[in-house]
């Protein structure tokens, strides 16, 4: 509050019978006049607020209208537009919401919700400047938080260009207070930072996280110099015990949790040895998503012992420059769903030892994803598909080249009946890729089998739903699915078609297909 402004006292040396002179008399009376209009200035700036926030209440629609438990709903949907946690110094920030007025600012801090998840930034731009502030508007945000479980995402953009990890240690210190302060109320924990903060904060961690259930630890590379455990100095009955694992080139030594309640795991960035010890650590996991993994030379051969994992239902795999080895020693008895993505480098798509998993495994494998070159060895393709009888869902991703012609695998399908063996229980099909020579007319010959009734001797397999996803590049010709296609299609019955056409980079910005059946229908003016 401003101090009150004292009146100034003027000498006067003039000899005058009735005291000062006239010009002193008539600074002091304007002395008096200012200090009064001064205070009269503070008094009507300190009402200013109070009636803006009453003008805000009775103009604002949602101040006025509605109850702060529904406002309380909308900033939560404004806040978590982006994601699942927000950076306090992002537009989404429920800190910009507060400072609209003082109402909102009300609601803001009184929704635990808002502070629950949370993101800090380590930018090295700014990481000198700013991180220590930067953190204490962390520290106030979780103090927001009530009693609620909490998220916390610490994230570098891009690889910070220096051999060491330089900044602020005060507030890298408090940081690690913040995680040991509510080590009670972790969920989920994301730690994507350069790997010289891993030893950091594996130091200064004085307790674990006993209610963790999502576990995410992505250093940029390998530390080979500064040897750590992640939750190291917790007690056994206080180290994490996720469900939800993702961790990059990570040994198993260097992290401290329980393996018990692990159900999905993801492990990218590690050699074959690397991620089979860590399965054999996870009994319970369902779902297992290896990415960019390899077999490196530093380490002894792959251990080639048999071993069985009787709860894994879902293999995920995503850039693996050595499959066989990785997979030659599993038995997956209740594998359910394969997905394979094959690196466009990798000439040699691995069809027979997808294979020989799922015959050793003995498994009911009910869908199957494969990206990648996948006509290049079309013979080999069927052989795989001829042996897993069971799949339901079929999902073939050709992005190269665009030439590919799938005529073999449209003709197979398009035979009926029980003298076809494959894909007896298929019930839906997707194909993703170039249309260029794209063989409609067995796609025509399929729909009219179907349309058809099969008599009790020659059931048809359950197929319900065929996608063909056209993917164009920049010389595809605009073609349009055929007219008589389009005709038997739309007038096919017991299975759907579903025909959209999307350019590469679609799926990244999230720009939905175009309805290709649709356009055709159009084109031909049906």
């Amino acid at each position: 509050m401003k101090t009150q402004p004292s009146l100034r006292k003027y000498e006067c040396n003039a000899v005058e019978e009735a005291g000062p002179c006239r010009p002193c008399s008539q600074l002091q009376d304007l002395e008096v006049q200012i200090i009064q209009v001064e205070a009269l200035l503070e008094r009507l700036k300190r009402r200013l607020p109070s009636i803006k926030t009453e003008r805000n209440r009775i103009h604002d629609y949602l101040v006025r209208t509605l109850p702060p438990e529904i406002m309380s709903r909308i900033f939560s949907f404004y806040v978590f537009s982006s994601g699942d946690s927000v950076d306090l110094e992002s537009i989404e920030s429920p800190l910009l919401l507060g400072a609209v007025c003082q109402a909102w600012r009300k609601v803001a801090r009184g929704t635990p919700g808002l502070w629950s998840s949370l993101k800090l930034l380590i930018d090295n731009s700014k990481i000198d400047k700013s991180l220590g502030t930067r953190v204490k508007v962390l520290e106030e945000g979780f103090a927001c938080s009530g009693s609620l479980p909490l998220s916390l995402s610490i994230y570098s953009p891009s690889k910070m260009l220096f051999h060491g990890p330089g900044g602020d240690g005060a507030a890298w210190k408090t940081l690690i207070r913040i995680l040991d302060r509510y080590s009670e109320r972790w969920r989920v924990l994301d730690i994507q930072l350069p790997v010289w903060y891993y030893s950091i904060i594996a130091r200064g961690l004085a307790s674990g996280f006993p209610n963790l259930r999502h576990l995410t630890l992505i250093p940029d590379q390998v530390d080979r110099f500064h040897p750590y455990s992640l939750f190291g100095s917790s007690s056994p009955t206080n180290i994490p015990a996720p469900a939800v694992i993702n961790l990059a080139r990570l040994q198993l030594n260097e992290i401290n949790i329980s393996w018990m309640n692990v159900v999905h795991l993801e492990l990218s960035h590690m050699d074959n040895n690397q991620c089979l010890d860590f399965l054999r650590k996870a009994t319970q996991v369902t779902y297992f998503s290896p990415r960019n993994t390899y077999a490196s030379s530093n380490h002894p051969p792959e251990d080639m012992t048999p071993f069985t994992h009787p709860q894994l239902r879902v293999l995920e795999c995503i850039g693996l420059t050595d499959f066989p080895a990785l997979v030659r020693p599993l038995l997956l008895p209740s594998l359910e769903e394969i997905q394979y993505y094959s690196p466009l480098s990798l000439l040699e798509f691995p069809y027979a030892d997808i294979k020989r998993l799922v015959l050793r495994s003995f498994c009911r494998l009910k869908r199957l994803l494969l990206h990648g070159n996948l006509f290049l060895r079309e013979e080999a393709l069927m052989d795989l598909l001829f042996n897993v009888p069971s799949v339901e869902v079929l999902t073939l991703d050709c992005p190269l080249p665009w030439n590919a012609n799938p005529a073999g695998i449209f003709s197979l399908l398009s035979h009926c009946g029980s003298s076809s063996h494959f894909l007896p229980n298929l019930i839906q099909f997707i194909h993703k890729g170039s249309t260029v020579n794209f063989p409609w007319g067995y796609l025509v010959q399929l729909a009219l089998s179907h349309s058809c009734e099969a008599s009790p001797k020659k059931p048809s397999r359950p197929l319900s739903l065929v996608h063909i996803q056209s993917v164009l590049n920049g010389s595809s010709p605009q073609t349009y699915v055929p007219k008589e296609a389009v005709i038997v299609f739309l007038a096919a019955q017991g299975v759907r078609f579903k025909i959209d056409r999307t350019n590469p980079n679609d799926d990244i910005a999230g720009v939905p297909p175009e309805d290709w059946l649709h356009e055709s229908m159009k084109h031909h003016g049906i």
